[in-house]
């Protein structure tokens, strides 16, 4: 990233960082992970907001989960991500940070709320259920934690 930053690319790299993050998280590396986050959160500072940027706080809450934080320090990221990307009208952004909150509050009182907001955002789908991010909500809302 830091190269094609020195080449005059700007636009963008809150989206790249976001993958760098999300890539080190799915390989166990948290240090690089919050890294990219740090520095997407730079690049934002910056340049100002982007349409990435619920993305990158809900990598930020990832990023914090797999560091052992509070259920409550995590949940702010997620719904900060949810609001970020509800503003903006960003579907697919909205529903993987409601997807999240919602299995972070797995259990607890604020689960319902949570899984009624993510049942909404999918329902505004219309095609695409066959992608992981949609595959992936489905389960999240066919999934309930035991009584």
């Amino acid at each position: 990233i830091g190269h094609l930053r020195q080449a005059g690319y700007g636009l963008g790299s809150s989206h790249l960082l976001g993958l760098v993050a999300e890539g080190a998280l799915h390989y166990g590396d948290i240090a690089a992970a919050e890294a990219a986050v740090r520095e997407a959160f730079e690049h934002l500072d910056q340049v100002g907001p982007e349409l990435w940027e619920g993305e990158i706080h809900r990598l930020h809450g990832d990023v914090l989960r797999e560091r052992g934080q509070a259920v409550a320090v995590v949940a702010q990221s997620y719904r900060r991500a949810l609001d970020i990307a509800e503003r903006q009208h960003a579907k697919l952004l909205e529903l993987r940070a409601a997807a999240s909150l919602v299995r972070i509050l797995a259990g607890s009182v604020d689960q319902e709320p949570a899984r009624q907001r993510l049942q909404r955002v999918y329902d505004w789908f219309t095609e695409g259920f066959d992608t992981v991010d949609l595959v992936d909500a489905r389960g999240v809302l066919g999934s309930r934690p035991a009584s």
